[in-house]
């Protein structure tokens, strides 16, 4: 079944109605239907478009994709669309579930201000996503709502979020560091499989960091909290299955923990500059001296037993030299070592 054209007396599209019905291409809904469950076309892989008659009164379709009417929830963006960057529309608040389940195209997507609502299994397998940045005003994520998405590599919380739901991220494994603002909860495995997660940033904020949290997380070195002792040791982990995380190195906010970025490369002659950067925010800028780079020397007087020698050395950036003088060398060693 390629096509769909439901019938015109059809009022309700129900749970998981034609739910991986993978050669399925394209939807026509009436004026009729008023109710299509998140899951009703969930995983048809190959389904392009969808096609809403102009007089329904529920839901209109943008560019193949299904909204609400009134354009304030993306009900399902569709699984075969073959678009790689997509801006969801100015006025969207909600991402229904499932809404852009399993597709594998997209690699760049954009989310509005005024978004508030991520539904459970939003991007679930959207294997394709290489970066998200959540707009402020969403305050959870459910849970599997990016579990699956294997390429992405840069996320972006905002402050307002405080929840993390359940499986939220598992299988992420192209994420390397991640910065939780404010979040108060992290749930069951919502990092699970991250593999190449390195390090993760958290706030006093965070209460609790249920089971499995970061289960399978191999790579996790380094956890940064913007805090002191007194309140890391206040917040609630449950052991099971986070042993990578308890075995990673914590930073504290009792003690800074700067990380060089180079703004000018010294040379020879002439300082260069470096601003350091702790991961709590604070900043200093300092010099970087310069320096010749000398090469290891050559004899322009080989030493012997009772007269000094003499060893030039020249930097290999500018050509400066100096020379300095060898010991006059018993038993003439200097034939073994040079």
């Amino acid at each position: 079944m390629e096509s769909v054209t439901l019938p015109d007396h059809v009022v309700s599209v129900g749970r998981r109605a034609f739910a991986r019905i993978t050669n399925l291409q394209t939807v026509e809904i009436p004026a009729s239907v008023t109710s299509i469950d998140s899951t009703a076309f969930s995983d048809c892989t190959a389904l392009t478009s969808f096609s809403v008659a102009a007089d329904n009164q529920s839901y209109k379709s943008e560019n193949g994709v299904l909204f609400t009417k009134d354009g304030a929830t993306l009900v399902d963006y569709p699984a075969g669309k073959t678009d790689e960057t997509y801006d969801v529309p100015a006025g969207v608040t909600e991402i229904a579930p499932y809404g852009f389940d399993c597709n594998r195209y997209l690699k760049n997507l954009t989310l509005p201000d005024g978004l508030t609502t991520i539904g459970t299994f939003a991007f679930y397998g959207c294997s394709g996503l290489s970066a998200m940045a959540i707009p402020e005003g969403v305050t959870q994520l459910p849970g599997f709502s990016f579990s699956g998405c294997s390429a992405l590599a840069t996320l972006t919380l905002p402050e307002s979020l405080e929840t993390i739901g359940t499986f939220e991220f598992d299988g992420c494994q192209s994420l390397r560091a991640v910065k939780l603002p404010a979040v108060k909860k992290i749930g069951h495995y919502a990092f699970g499989m991250c593999k190449g997660l390195e390090q993760i940033t958290l706030t006093p904020a965070l209460t609790n960091i249920s089971e499995g949290a970061f289960s399978g997380c191999e790579a996790l070195t380094d956890v940064y909290y913007l805090g002191t002792t007194a309140q890391w040791n206040a917040k609630t982990v449950d052991a099971t299955a986070n042993d990578y995380f308890l075995n990673a190195t914590v930073h504290l906010h009792d003690d800074h923990c700067y990380e060089e970025t180079i703004l000018s490369t010294p040379t020879c002659t002439q300082a260069g500059t470096a601003v350091y950067t702790c991961f709590c925010g604070d900043t200093y800028t300092d010099t970087i001296p310069g320096e010749h780079n000398y090469d290891d020397g050559v004899y322009t007087v080989y030493p012997t037993e009772t007269t000094d020698g003499e060893i030039r050395y020249t930097c290999t950036e500018c050509g400066d030299t100096y020379t300095d003088t060898v010991p006059a060398t018993p038993y003439q060693d200097w034939l073994y070592t040079e």
